[in-house]
């Protein structure tokens, strides 16, 4: 996700993450901020400690990736890991259906 961000943000693509905490311990806010700042997550968090989001799209699974298109209609989901190249392309393509100019980077994760 650092990597689509760093690439697609400001070109039409924004990341918000849902932090839905397993155990009470993630449900302090101080903690869910000091864990994004050490991992280095630039992106808005909504904290969903009463699993509000979470029961509204039927999630079961940590991670959960949901794509949403300009419309806001739910284009594309992938639960768990990997499939990350296969969601860049969905990515891309729904900014290029949006309009917006899709930077012209390699697809899949660049090394620093």
């Amino acid at each position: 996700m650092k990597d689509w961000n760093e690439k697609y943000a400001g070109d039409g693509f924004t990341i918000v993450g849902v932090h839905t905490p397993e155990f009470d311990v993630d449900k302090v806010t101080a903690n869910v901020i000091e864990a994004a700042a050490q991992l280095g997550v630039v992106w808005p968090i909504a904290q969903d400690n009463d699993y509000r989001t979470w029961r509204s799209y039927n999630n079961r699974f940590w991670p959960a990736k949901y794509l949403v298109d300009a419309n806001g209609v739910i284009r594309f989901t992938h639960f768990g890991e990997g499939r990350y190249e296969q969601t860049e392309h969905h990515i891309r393509a729904l900014m290029a259906e949006a309009g917006y100019e899709v930077p012209d980077v390699p697809i899949g994760r660049q090394e620093s």
